[in-house]
């Protein structure tokens, strides 16, 4: 498929050289399990917009989608956005903001949490939680290890290794960045590889696509308009769009940097910008599927997921080689280590901490974490090796987690009728209906699932006819700006960002429709000017928040 030179080599051994030291000076920081866990709540908005960005664009949506493309064209664009959309839906429902606050006021460091601090340390209710994170975590891992041993295996296969044995050398490259800072070392190292990832996904592999003949006029005269140029989707990627969707509002990862960011500013303005940097990743994506449409046939490669290799190994020189070897690391790396830990927490805060009463020292609960970090890696492995596919993973992964969590999460933050017995009931009901759908071939099965769940979380809650408190934060809608509560700024602006960056990621994506990109980003920079209104810095107006 394609071969490293020397000098190849050399360029990824200084990338894993920076990130060793990284890893290195910042898990010297790391002190007790609450800097492993949640990482001190230091983080200001770079490291969040960066962290936000590079956790969520793993080389399995870069392969994946990238292989979609080449077969579909830009009907993949709005599934390639499930993630990115779910974002911004978090932000505009004001999840950023008061999730911050409520962290501030609660030792809350995952999904589990949520519902003890809201069910009053319902045990079941938290294991549950618990178990979902760790599915999605696993889930996600296996994905990225699909993407990075593929790269590994064609990189050094002609040496003698196997696929499965390029599978292990890529999990123990990511307990290595993960084991020994936590979180800190997650979010710096994330710093890192956002710099790494960024000039050669969005100049360099675009410039040397266009060298060898991707040009936008190549482009559309050589592919078929009705099957590259098509927005409509087809129910597969109807499917990845909506559970991918549901699962990134609920996702733990986001949960964790909106806590770890150092103020609410910082969380609220942090992932709105890693948002829309991975709303534009998105379409340029989608590029990469489409120039390999005229440069590869399909004898070349014997599956959607060998293209984005392929396209690499014909357009870059020896050295740029090597680069993009270290961008897919930093992409993989990033997303691993930030499910890798949460899968971590989940298990700890959890599950363990609600079935074992033994209290630990924080030097055991350190171990105890590190440990964890391994056996979890192994078991992502086995993940992998029953599993066949990104898109397959993704698939099972997302639909589990999304019917499971979604609608019993949203009602935990913003229904005062919610119940854990309702949770539990949605829970339950979402896994069983889109489990059944699934393996049954019916289609959408994430229509079933998510829907099945909200009628038990209703129709249990509504039964049991109860009214409790929220969680603190999730009873206003922040302070006045302006005139206008903070939460009205925040939708405002993050709805039009939205809808300006997916106006951009279209325009890219059928690279290339000017009118797309001009009007998108006039439209960004309102919702922007919106959002950073709603977010000023400094202390604001004194008023008492608006219930």
């Amino acid at each position: 498929m394609f071969e490293f030179t020397t000098l190849d080599t050399i360029v990824v051994v200084i990338y894993f050289l920076i990130m060793v030291g990284i890893i290195y000076f910042s898990s010297r920081s790391v002190k007790s399990s609450d800097d492993f866990l949640i990482g001190g709540k230091r983080f200001g908005s770079f490291a969040t917009m960066a962290t936000q960005g590079a956790s969520m664009k793993g080389s399995a949506s870069l392969v994946g989608y990238a292989g979609g493309a080449w077969t579909n064209g830009i009907g993949v664009l709005f599934a390639s956005q499930c993630y990115n959309m779910g974002g911004w839906l978090a932000v505009m429902i004001g999840l950023a903001r008061r999730l911050k606050k409520c962290g501030d006021a609660l030792d809350i460091k995952s999904v589990g949490d949520v519902f003890k601090y809201r069910y009053n340390d319902n045990k079941v209710a938290r294991i549950c939680g618990g178990i979902a994170s760790t599915w999605l975590a696993l889930a996600t891992m296996a994905s990225q290890l699909v993407a990075i041993s593929l790269l590994l295996y064609m990189a050094a296969g002609h040496y003698g290794l196997t696929y499965n044995q390029c599978l292990v050398i890529s999990g123990v490259i990511a307990v290595g960045c993960t084991i020994f800072g936590g979180l800190v070392s997650v979010i710096y190292t994330d710093v890192f590889q956002w710099c790494v990832m960024t000039p050669t996904i969005f100049v360099i592999i675009p410039l040397f696509c266009i060298m060898h003949g991707a040009t936008p006029s190549n482009i559309h005269a050589t592919l078929a308009a009705e099957q590259f140029f098509d927005l409509r989707p087809n129910p597969t990627w109807i499917a990845l769009l909506m559970s991918g969707l549901l699962t990134s509002v609920a996702d733990i990862v986001y949960l964790t940097r909106f806590i770890s960011a150092k103020d609410e500013r910082s969380a609220v303005r942090g992932s709105t910008f890693g948002f829309l940097y991975t709303t534009l990743w998105a379409g340029i994506v989608l590029f990469f599927g489409l120039a390999a449409a005229i440069l590869i046939k399909p004898d070349m490669v014997t599956g959607t997921d060998q293209v984005l290799y392929k396209l690499m190994g014909m357009v870059l020189p020896s050295g740029l080689l090597g680069l993009f070897g270290a961008a897919l690391f930093a992409t993989t790396i990033s997303t691993i280590d930030s499910y890798l830990h949460i899968a971590v927490v989940a298990v700890t805060v959890d599950i363990r901490d609600v079935v074992s009463s033994k209290k630990l020292t924080d030097r055991q609960e350190l171990i105890f974490a590190r440990v964890l970090t391994v056996v979890l890696t192994a078991l992502c492995v086995i993940f992998v090796v029953s599993m066949k596919g990104i898109i397959a993973i993704f698939n099972l992964g997302w639909g589990v987690y999304a019917s499971a969590v979604f609608m019993p999460l949203m009602a935990t933050f913003f229904w005062r009728k919610a119940t854990a017995e309702s949770t539990l009931a949605g829970i339950a009901t979402g896994v069983a209906a889109y489990l059944f759908t699934y393996y049954s071939g019916w289609k959408l099965p994430i229509m079933w699932g998510v829907g099945l769940s909200l009628a038990a979380v209703v129709i249990v809650a509504l039964i049991q006819n109860k009214d409790t408190d929220l969680l603190p934060g999730f009873g206003d809608r922040g302070k006045v700006v302006k005139g206008y509560p903070q939460d009205v700024w925040i939708f405002g602006g993050a709805l039009v960002g939205c809808i300006g960056t997916l106006a951009i990621s279209i325009g890219v994506g059928m690279w290339v429709n000017w009118i797309h990109i001009v009007v998108g980003l006039v439209v960004m920079s309102i919702g922007m000017k919106l959002l950073t209104t709603g977010t000023p810095k400094g202390e604001l107006d004194p008023a008492a928040a608006v219930k």
